[in-house]
């Protein structure tokens, strides 16, 4: 087993985090590619077992070694976790460094990494696979990178699945985006408990988990006041609206949890597409409209990274692409393409990879209706998620 080193990555006039990749991954420029013996394997095992991860794949990095301040001050280090030493290292201090001044350029090709069941949303589990909740039917799968899905639930009760999130003890969270209903998971036995929620709040699209355990959700359905950001507490159900607002779509903290996202604009909203920012301490502070990042018809699911940029499911208009797409907004509100799947299909639902089996840190994965999950090799590790 080869050595491992914490890594400490640096962004300028940020504030620290405590966002880690798991053990054994790597960050850096790495590029995930598609096989044709996973693009299109569609075989399942039975329900009720936990596919086994691949082995971790990783790509050495490319960082300089050279740690350069930006303008405004000193370097300011986030955490990100134990990776191999093979990384690129400091200079001075001989740890490995991911320097948030200086990111890759975008935009970067997108690559078909796995067929699977069409879903609304994405995430993975800290064994190695994807998890998904099919679209329609409400079959929630299990899937490695490659080798055979693992059918764990053929019917997890909901009308229209649509968030899809990992607690920190591993149990799966789907939410049904037309009523009050999470279906709460068993990850090894594929038992359904179903968490009611509210009164007055509507189904969740966005799901996501916080570092305090509880579900924050993006509802957009009935309009406010029961839309909004809510927060739904996943053991008791107990629920309240944080915000209200019509149309809010996709949901994410940054790494830190100094700030909540939120995008309004898919099918239900005003549909002017527009990303909101609100400072959070365990409560919002005073809600921030960012407008539209780019010039598009719809926007979805929400991700961060460890350097504080957002990355949006899309539907763009620009010189680099027209149709789905990828958008990176910087923390000082700039937003440029950073993927472009065209109009290939329709994309919801965007996640970064675990670092385990195959799905790289500092990859985006993207789903779309189809069941086609894309790859962007954006170069910057994800944030460090509670599960993993």
């Amino acid at each position: 087993m080869g050595m491992s080193v914490r890594v400490l990555a640096m962004a300028v006039g940020a504030t620290a985090c405590g966002a880690r990749l798991p053990a054994g991954s790597e960050s850096g420029s790495s590029s995930s590619t598609s096989t044709s013996s996973s693009a299109g394997d569609t075989s399942t095992t039975g329900p009720g077992t936990t596919a086994p991860a691949n082995e971790t794949t990783s790509s050495t990095g490319s960082e300089s070694s050279d740690v350069t301040s930006g303008s405004e001050g000193s370097p300011v280090f986030f955490d990100v976790g134990v990776v191999s030493a093979s990384a690129g290292s400091d200079s001075t201090t001989g740890e490995p460094m991911f320097d948030c001044s200086n990111l890759p350029d975008l935009p970067v090709k997108a690559s078909i990494a796995r067929q699977v069941p069409g879903g609304e949303d994405l995430e993975f589990d800290a064994h190695g696979n994807v998890v998904i909740a099919v679209r329609g039917q409400n079959a929630l799968f299990l899937i490695p990178r490659e080798g055979d899905q693992v059918l764990l639930n053929p019917d997890i009760n909901v009308i229209s699945t649509a968030g899809t999130a990992v607690l920190p003890d591993g149990d799966i969270v789907v939410a049904d985006e037309f009523s009050a209903l999470i279906a709460r998971i068993d990850p090894d036995t594929g038992q359904m408990t179903p968490i009611t929620y509210g009164p007055g709040i509507g189904g969740c699209n966005g799901l996501i988990v916080g570092s305090d355990g509880m579900l924050y959700c993006a509802t957009y359905w009935d309009g406010p006041p029961t839309s909004g950001v809510a927060r739904i507490d996943p053991d008791s159900g107990e629920a309240e609206l944080l915000y209200p607002a019509a149309g809010i779509d996709g949901i994410s903290f940054a790494a830190d949890e100094s700030y909540l996202y939120f995008s309004e604009g898919e099918f239900y909203g005003p549909g002017q597409g527009h990303l909101y920012r609100a400072p959070f301490d365990g409560e919002l502070g005073e809600v921030e409209d960012l407008g539209p990042p780019l010039p598009s018809g719809t926007l979805d699911g929400i991700v961060s990274d460890v350097c504080g940029n957002v990355y949006i499911a899309s539907q763009v208009t620009t010189l680099e692409c027209a149709g789905a797409a990828v958008i990176r907004v910087t923390p000082d509100g700039e937003a440029e393409v950073a993927g472009c799947i065209g109009n290939a299909g329709f994309t919801p639902g965007v996640a970064f990879g675990s670092g385990v089996g195959g799905w790289e840190a500092d990859v985006l994965y993207v789903i779309d209706w189809g069941g086609r999950v894309w790859e962007i090799p954006v170069g910057v590790p994800g944030a460090r998620l509670p599960h993993l």
